[in-house]
Formats: C-alpha cells, sequence, structure tokens
C-alpha cells in the first residue's frame, strides 16, 4: 500500500469519525422555562426574541458551523432554523405595526437594523464579519436591546393595540399553514427513514417552540388589551396548544404509512400544527370581529 492510498484512507476514516462524532454532541434546546426579562417599561417580546437568538448564539450556531461536528446533525441545525424563522417574522412584524404609531409614522432604526440583519443567510460562515451568519445575528440580538431600552426610557413606541397584535399573529399562522402542506408533501414523498423528513420534521418543531416563547411574550405585553377584548381564556389556550406540540423529539423520525402499522411522525406533526393553526386563527377571528363597527 503506498503512501497516497494511506493518507486518503486516513482522510477517509476521519471524514467518516466526524460524521459519526456529530450525530452524538450538539442537543436541542426546547426548554419551556426559558424566560427573558425586559427593562421596566420595555418589551417582553422583544427580550425573548434577543435572549432566544442569543441562547442558540452561545450554543453554537450550527446551520454556518464549519468546525462543531454536530453540524453534520440534521435536527439540531432545522430546529435552530425554524427558531429563526419565527424571530425574523416577529421583527418584520415589529417593524412593521408594533414599533409605529400609524402607518404614516417613521420606522424604528433599530428595529430595521435587527430586521436587516435577522434576515442574513443562516449558513454563510466567514472570517469577515459582514459575511458571517453568527456575526449578523449577534448584531439583530444588540439591534433589539437597543430598542428595547429606548422603550424602557420612553424613546420608542410599541403600540398595544389588538389589530397589530392581530397583524402579527396573521404571520405566524400563515407560516403555520405553510409547515402544514409541506409536511404532507414530504410525507408523501419520502422513504420510511429519510433525512428530508427529519429535516422537515424538526424544523417545523424549531417554528413550534420559537413561536411557543414569542406569544408567551407577547400576551405579557398586551395583558390588559386581551382582558379588555375577554379573549385572555382564547389567547393562553392556543399558547398553551402550540407549546405542547414543540417539544416532540422522536430519536428516529419514522415516515410511516397514515394508516400503517408503523408510525407516521410528519402526519402525526402535521395534524398538531393544523390544531395550532386552528387556534390561532380563531384568536384572529375574535381580535378582528372586535374591531368591527
Amino acid at each position: 500500500m503506498n503512501t497516497l492510498t494511506r493518507c486518503g484512507l486516513v482522510v477517509a476514516g476521519m471524514a467518516v469519525l466526524y460524521v459519526v462524532a456529530g450525530q452524538f454532541m450538539g442537543s436541542i434546546n426546547d426548554d419551556l422555562d426559558f424566560t427573558a426579562e425586559p427593562p421596566q417599561g420595555g418589551s417582553y417580546a422583544v427580550a425573548m426574541a434577543a435572549s432566544l437568538m442569543e441562547r442558540e448564539l452561545d450554543s453554537g450556531w450550527h446551520p454556518s458551523d464549519v468546525v462543531n461536528p454536530a453540524r453534520m446533525r440534521v435536527d439540531v441545525p432545522a430546529f435552530q432554523l425554524g427558531i429563526k424563522r419565527v424571530l425574523e417574522r416577529f421583527t418584520m412584524g415589529a417593524v412593521d405595526h408594533l414599533a409605529r404609531s400609524g402607518g404614516a409614522s417613521s420606522m424604528d432604526q433599530d428595529l430595521l437594523a435587527a430586521r436587516s440583519h435577522i434576515q442574513f443567510t443562516p449558513r454563510s460562515f466567514s472570517m469577515f464579519p459582514s459575511n458571517s451568519s453568527v456575526s449578523n445575528y449577534r448584531l439583530a440580538v444588540e439591534d433589539l436591546r437597543k430598542y428595547n431600552d429606548r422603550l424602557a426610557q420612553g424613546q420608542a413606541t410599541f403600540d398595544q393595540r389588538i389589530d397589530n397584535l392581530a397583524h402579527v399573529l396573521s404571520g405566524t399562522v400563515s407560516d403555520l399553514g405553510d409547515q402544514t402542506s409541506e409536511l404532507d408533501q414530504k410525507a408523501q414523498n419520502g422513504a420510511l427513514i429519510s433525512f428530508d423528513v427529519r429535516r422537515s420534521y424538526y424544523y417545523t418543531e424549531g417554528m413550534l417552540y420559537g413561536g411557543c416563547m414569542i406569544l408567551k411574550a407577547l400576551g405579557k405585553d398586551f395583558k390588559s388589551v386581551l382582558a379588555a377584548q375577554s379573549a385572555t381564556n382564547m389567547y393562553d389556550q392556543a399558547v398553551a396548544t402550540t407549546c405542547g406540540a414543540a417539544t416532540g423529539a422522536p430519536l428516529l423520525v419514522i415516515n410511516g404509512g397514515r394508516h400503517g402499522l408503523l408510525p407516521s411522525h410528519p402526519y402525526t406533526l402535521a395534524g398538531e400544527v393544523a390544531l395550532v393553526r386552528a387556534r390561532w386563527q380563531s384568536v384572529l377571528d375574535a381580535e378582528l370581529g372586535s374591531q368591527k363597527p
């Protein structure tokens, strides 16, 4: 066996070891008791968005990590991407609705910067901060906290109107509808054990978890508004349904038939997501209905 062959075998062996080791490193953090306290007078939801993103970055942002073997797992990166989608959607809603007093008012510059940074592609590794996913997301965390500090000092707007909350919720409902369709499609076209199905499953779980945390925090921000609309119980039930669906983490995601002997995790999750979406649609209908003359 010549030297070149030996080197090739060593490299191949190291690559296999890297992939195998990655399956035992990293973990999904779906702690429903995770909290984030805003400065007095700030927004709970904005504090949660900043802290949730910071937590994921501190534990390792696997979609763009080229060093940590955990990036080779399917579930952890997909879960983080699902959380990122929720935070991106929330930041968009905050810019367009929560931080504005009417459509003619100017957009908040800190939230605009946060939206821009959090929309950065999630899989970019670079030594140059401007091209790095992690660096951009760190800046988004800083921007969100700058806004919250200004809000606490009375220098920013957080317009707690029921229609603003409805606009933010409508984005979540829309995204969940998309995931129901995707899970159904992946289940129909995937094999019994499929990386593609597993990725879609955990991306959806990440969205549910991120939604659970942000929507709980929004409930605190809009506590008095929801009470005035007699919508507190309905809102809390929708949050409970979302959080209840957010912690399923099977060792294997099995894509069995819809009525087969083996479980069908994607079909089951699609049903749970449909229920979550229906709950939030009921909240939306009640909130929007309350605005009719």
